[in-house]
């Protein structure tokens, strides 16, 4: 299906979003006021363009053409993006999303810009990476399902200590504390949903979802010792590494920052009061050898320079460090740096277009990721007013093998599920599910109405 879409901004962010979305065959308007640079799109892609100002409400009209089914402002003031975005859909436009930098904006602390504005959406392009990468860092489901929780719902993958309490123990058996659940069980290679007659077995790998409050004490049962620290560096004292270190939870990650210049590495540091945030190079030979980069778990390197990125990853995965991360702004360059020994490779514009693109995604049910490939996937889904789930309490609908509700968000408020409640109209769920169930569950659910 082919989406009428306005793009406003022609920088690196608006260019790569365009050339996306065109190949896509999405019919693409950009609006820049730099002639140069709508010059060069002219020539590069099979696009239309207009040369002005996007918050001119002639030259947003003219775009959208009396109407569109998005419009995109990614230029580099966030203010620009969202005035652009609120006339958009006052001109009819039917979803608007704005690029934000501005934590102020996009974690609308105190104020919902977005509501105030009519937005549909605000992307942030170093959030969205950073959420990339530590979702490499945690396991594929985490960031899905914590998204949706918004700090309240936490996802953890490990193995049943030989010491556990819940050892042959099934899961109707086993006290578990309320709002948090298994959701998946890897066994002897195989990967299955639980049922409540599932018995726990001793080096069982598990998925557990919870809310945070609770998370911990359920995880005890399972695995009463605690893990050491993962040892994560970051290279690079960037937007990106800041929201970095926020998404990866304290208990289970001991982080360390290099950021060489002394001004910024002191606002890290009393920024991030968790993090051991070091005014040096990491480069420099003699600080990695001194820091032990080598024997790090992960290294991630986000600094500004695309090229330090990607040969200090290299020279870090060739001192001994497990896995290596590099940030690159230059998108041609990803599909190289897999053969020269980077374990991934991350483009914010890479990302940013991705999240441009679950705009776009009408689809009622949407698949999010995998927790075991082939054979687990999340879902997310709203129900609809004509479910027959509505009303019912989790009891009565029954917990299967194939699918099971991992998270619901209800009027801002995220949390896990027990079997005592009910599912109302208009509720965002995740649902851990058998690959493949798209069909079923969107029935199930009746997403499709939504």
């Amino acid at each position: 299906m082919s989406h009428r879409i306005v793009v406003c901004g022609a920088g690196e962010v608006g260019t790569h979003i365009a050339e996306l979305l065109a190949a896509k065959g999405d019919s693409v308007t950009v609006i820049d006021s730099n002639p140069e640079r709508i010059v060069s799109l002219d020539e590069s892609i099979d696009i239309s363009t207009i040369t002005g100002s996007c918050t001119n409400a002639e030259i947003l009209r003219t775009a959208i053409g009396g109407e569109a089914d998005l419009l995109v402002a990614c230029t580099d003031q966030d203010e620009v993006n969202l005035l652009t975005c609120a006339l958009a859909k006052h001109l009819g436009v039917r979803r608007t999303v704005a690029r934000v930098e501005h934590r102020v904006f996009f974690e609308s602390s105190g104020l919902d810009y977005a509501q105030c504005l009519g937005v549909d959406g605000m992307i942030c392009p170093d959030y969205s990476t950073a959420q990339a990468i530590a979702r490499l860092i945690r396991n594929p489901g985490a960031v899905a399902i914590e998204d949706l929780g918004q700090d309240a719902v936490e996802l953890q993958e490990f193995d049943v200590s030989d010491n556990a309490a819940a050892i042959g123990m099934s899961l109707k058996d086993l006290k578990m504390p309320p709002r948090a659940q298994l959701v998946a069980i890897r066994r002897n290679g195989t990967a299955f949903i639980p049922e409540a007659t599932t018995v726990i077995q001793v080096d069982d790998d598990v998925v557990l979802v919870g809310n945070k409050d609770v998370v911990q004490t359920a995880r005890r049962l399972f695995h009463p010792d605690e893990d050491p620290a993962r040892q994560i560096v970051i290279m690079g004292g960037t937007s990106i590494a800041v929201w970095l270190c926020r998404s990866l939870p304290k208990r289970r990650f001991k982080i360390r920052l290099f950021e060489p210049d002394r001004e910024r590495a002191a606002e890290l540091g009393n920024k991030l009061d968790w993090v051991t945030v070091i005014q040096e190079d990491v480069v420099n030979p003699v600080v990695f050898d001194e820091e032990k980069v080598g024997q790090a778990d992960v290294f991630v390197a986000c600094a500004d320079d695309d090229e330090q990125n990607i040969l200090t990853c290299v020279w870090a995965k060739s001192k001994g460090t497990r896995t290596v991360v590099a940030v690159s702004g230059r998108t041609d360059y990803l599909a190289l740096l897999n053969q020269i020994g980077i374990d991934y490779a991350i483009s914010p514009r890479n990302e940013a277009a991705e999240e441009i693109d679950t705009f776009l995604d009408h689809a009622p049910l949407q698949k999010l990721s995998s927790l075991a490939a082939g054979v687990i996937d999340v879902y997310r889904a709203r129900i609809g007013p004509a479910s027959e789930l509505i009303g019912q309490t989790l009891a009565e609908s029954g917990r299967t093998h194939e699918w099971i509700i991992a998270a619901i968000r209800r009027d801002g408020v995220s949390f896990v599920p027990v079997a005592s409640d009910t599912l109302e109209t208009g509720d965002t769920l995740v649902a851990i599910g058998s690959s493949g169930l798209e069909h079923t569950l969107e029935a199930l659910f009746d997403a499709d109405s939504v």
